[in-house]
């Protein structure tokens, strides 16, 4: 948030209320310190969206300034490759897949019935060791979250029945306090292979009954890693306050007994390896065998 010097000299300009560089050090404008939600949060904005801090809109009640930082999402899914006559020798189907999201929103806020002019005319200030000028809106919270779920997404059926895929996702998420001026980053990177194979027509005997039917084998790896990070302005410290490296192993066999009961024998396997001293390494195990039956017609 170093813009904010930028953003409260643009705001005495813009306001008429005050001079550039008249306030706290010789750096902001009277009125329009460091701390000053009217400053704060079109720093905020610049700072995560890109934009320059001499052209953001400065006015925190317009709606825009918060339409700035939200993108278009989009879904994007393609499977022509298996129509080349190369690729369709050894694949059934390729399907590509990526996806973005993204999320701007102001958690809540009330009207602030303190702001406005006094007797003189002059700008109501608060109590604050800067005596900033009072906002006509107080907001609490913003939040700005985006999601590349998948970044990048491959699933493949091979000519031999063999099943692969594998994905890429990436999320963040900014969630910007007012009341301490803190901002908590939530990041998360993951990374999943998968594979699987079909066996047909399979015969076993079960109470000297011989059934056949398909066997699905499916094995997956998913590899996560979470960080949080807490910044907060007023100290400016960074610190690592929770997070993880998270390593999943998931392997599962059904078989289709009849229309009406499929048996499953699974393995699951979880690493969660912690990034701060507070927490300890677990590993968890989940294995059995499942039996479920449909009783619908």
């Amino acid at each position: 948030l170093g813009n904010r010097s930028a953003v409260s000299n643009r705001l005495a300009v813009e306001t008429g209320l005050s001079q550039p560089n008249s306030g706290v050090n010789g750096e902001y404008a009277d009125g329009f310190g460091p701390s000053s939600q009217s400053v704060v949060i079109p720093a905020f904005v610049a700072a995560y969206s890109g934009q320059d801090p001499g052209q953001v809109n400065l006015n925190i009640d317009d709606y825009s300034l918060l339409d700035a930082v939200k993108n278009p999402s989009w879904s994007i899914n393609y499977d022509g490759l298996s129509k080349i006559p190369a690729i369709k020798k050894i694949f059934r189907n390729i399907t590509l897949a990526h996806a973005y999201r993204s999320i701007f929103s102001v958690n809540n806020f009330t009207t602030n019935f303190a702001a406005g002019t006094d007797i003189n005319g002059d700008p109501n200030r608060d109590n604050s060791e800067e005596q900033n000028f009072i906002a006509n809106r107080q907001i609490n919270a913003i939040t700005i979250s985006e999601q590349l779920s998948p970044l990048i997404r491959v699933d493949m059926t091979w000519q031999n029945s063999l099943i692969t895929n594998f994905e890429i996702s990436r999320n963040r998420t900014l969630t910007f306090s007012t009341s301490n001026y803190q901002l908590t980053e939530n990041n998360s990177n993951e990374f999943v292979i998968g594979l699987g194979y079909r066996f047909p027509d399979v015969e076993i005997k079960i109470g000297g009954k011989k059934r056949k039917s398909d066997l699905n084998v499916r094995a997956d790896l998913s590899i996560r890693d979470t960080e949080i990070i807490a910044r907060r302005m007023v100290e400016e410290t960074n610190q690592i306050t929770s997070g993880q490296n998270l390593i999943s192993i998931k392997t599962a066999i059904d078989y289709v007994i009849s229309d009406r009961l499929n048996i499953r024998a699974f393995y699951d396997h979880q690493i969660n390896e912690p990034k701060v001293s507070i927490s300890f390494r677990t590993s968890n195990i989940n294995t059995g065998i499942s039996l479920r039956v449909t009783l619908t017609q």
